[in-house]
């Protein structure tokens, strides 16, 4: 699997690659064991789902010796309900897990957060928190997400339109002249609580020193919390960086 990465590499003198289509859970054991088979100098970035496969640590050994640095992961919430609704087809036992094989072997795991999914609770809102408090040591980065709905291309899009209702955000007027035209639920919370939410997570994550680094020394910080927090990714932001002006 590794000839297109070989391709690739010859093409824009590059060694790391982002494999972004999709989630890779099913093609990262066989493209990372080829990359290690052929003794390929190999990083890769991908999006993978905390399923089974990813709390194996001898699986992600394999991982990571086949080049697997970062692990994007759209974990979201921590309360089961929110998670069936989203059909995230996984648990927090699992997530949890995953963070810990994965982080085990020095993989940064970049995680996402879904903030006011339509009916979360307070308390549910709360699991979340407390689960990545619980985890943090095995998470890299931590970002999150107001919730934004749209009557297409969503789990159980129809089913929240039918419960609570939707419309337009703006005029249609306005909707004329947006590329993108944005919805709102009608029977959620207000603006106000959504973005109190927003703001409990930005401030928990600084509390518990999780980053969610953008720029090169918020890049430069995060590597080395996770260097003192035990962990190795191979990767260095600097160089890295460079690299992109050679």
């Amino acid at each position: 699997m590794y000839q297109r990465l070989d391709a690739l590499a010859a093409r824009y003198k590059r060694t790391s690659f982002f494999v972004c289509d999709s989630l890779s859970n099913h093609i990262i054991s066989p493209l990372t064991a080829d990359i290690a088979a052929a003794d390929k100098p190999y990083k890769l970035d991908c999006y993978l789902r905390a399923d089974p496969i990813c709390t194996d640590e001898k699986r992600t050994r394999a991982w990571r010796e086949g080049g697997l640095f970062r692990a994007r992961m759209g974990l979201e919430s921590a309360s089961q309900r929110i998670l069936d609704a989203m059909v995230k087809m996984t648990n927090p036992e699992n997530m949890a897990k995953s963070l810990r094989a994965l982080a085990g072997q020095g993989i940064m795991t970049s995680t996402l957060w879904i903030v006011c999914y339509p009916g979360e609770t307070d308390s549910e809102f709360q699991m979340t928190l407390d689960f990545i408090r619980e985890n943090r040591a095995n998470i890299y980065q931590a970002d999150a997400q107001v919730f934004q709905y749209h009557p297409e291309g969503l789990a159980h899009s129809k089913e929240i339109a039918a419960e609570r209702g939707s419309r337009h955000r703006f005029t249609p007027a306005l909707n004329e002249i947006l590329a993108v035209q944005p919805f709102v639920v009608d029977r959620d919370l207000p603006p106000g609580e959504r973005f109190a939410r927003l703001e409990r997570f930005v401030s928990t994550m600084r509390e518990l020193q999780i980053p969610n680094p953008y720029g090169i020394y918020e890049w430069v910080a995060a590597e080395r919390r996770w260097t003192a927090l035990g962990r190795d990714s191979g990767w260095n932001p600097r160089r890295s960086l460079m690299a992109l002006n050679a």
